[in-house]
């Protein structure tokens, strides 16, 4: 019990690690899913649903009637699949507009492709699909295939004139393309591309790549406060007093004494009447810390 709650740990944690490792996985995945499905043939379909009806026998029950339609269905739903039935199909309707190659083991898959057959569980009733790459052509041979089938269907099952077909549903053809789908396809791809990186983390590990190290720089600009003054902002502050006294800029070698502070008031008394007494007093306090010679040398 202990090792498998160590190893869904260790997944967890390989999970964690690796999350942008299953996001490129699943993407590509998505990516080849669009690309393939987009160079399928687009395809309408047609579908109609036929009864089979048995006559029952005095001595014959119900279970036994219900297990000898599903058997005549199951015959008949061989048959349409078949060759031979293909080729009577082209054969009374030679103007049908259906493709296929000249070998008979193509021919077959193309049948297979152009048709679909059903059974409708625990029941007696067939769904003939078919599909065509427009929506008229679809349709023309799905009624083709069922006047086939009700013209032919006795050699396809034992029964013999006690079996009749009814069409309980004429056919209907859908206004879009129904082939390929696009959302069962996408959904695959998105499932098989999660099972496989899954797959691999599992697999590997520790030997997956880090994709970490191409964001260090990124993390160090969020984590960098620019909030906080450089040393070149900081200096400024004091080039602005160099620059009110008429101090030359390059102060190393320079003599405070050479440049004596002015002691004096800013304004003259002649001024105080004009100014406000608000920055006069300011003007006395910037006097008052330009006079400490120690902003003469600002710090590095």
């Amino acid at each position: 019990m202990e090792n498998k709650k160590t190893n869904l740990a260790q997944f967890t944690e390989s999970f964690g690690k690796n999350k942008l490792t299953i996001l490129l996985i699943v993407l590509l995945f998505f990516i080849i899913s669009i690309f393939l499905t987009a160079l399928q043939k687009k395809e309408y379909s047609s579908d109609a649903q036929i009864l089979i009806i048995q006559d029952q026998q005095e001595e014959m029950d119900a279970y036994l009637a219900s297990k000898s339609s599903e058997s005549i269905a199951n015959n008949l739903k061989k048959g349409i699949l078949s060759s031979s039935f293909r080729n009577k199909l082209l054969t009374n309707y030679p103007d049908l507009e259906l493709e296929l190659s000249q070998g008979e083991k193509k021919r077959r898959k193309e049948w297979l492709k152009a048709i679909d057959v059903k059974i409708i569980p625990n029941s007696s009733v067939l769904k003939i699909t078919t599909y065509s790459v427009s929506a008229f052509l679809s349709e023309k041979l799905l009624n083709n295939t069922i006047n086939t089938l009700l013209t032919n269907h006795q050699d396809y099952h034992g029964g013999g004139q006690g079996v009749v077909l009814k069409i309980i549903d004429p056919p209907l053809t859908s206004l879009n393309p129904t082939r390929p789908n696009w959302f069962l396809n996408i959904i695959l791809s998105i499932v098989l591309g999660l099972f496989f990186a899954l797959t691999i983390i599992h697999l590997f590990p520790n030997k997956l790549p880090a994709w970490s190290k191409y964001f260090k720089k990124s993390e160090y600009l969020k984590k960098k406060d620019f909030s906080k003054p450089k040393k070149e902002e900081k200096s400024s502050e004091y080039l602005k007093v160099f620059d009110y006294l008429n101090v030359p800029e390059n102060n190393n070698d320079t003599n405070p004494e050479d440049y004596p502070v002015q002691q004096e008031s800013f304004f003259e008394e002649d001024d105080k009447e004009i100014v406000p007494e608000e920055e006069i007093q300011q003007a006395e306090e910037i006097r008052k810390i330009v006079g400490n010679n120690h902003y003469l040398n600002p710090k590095e």
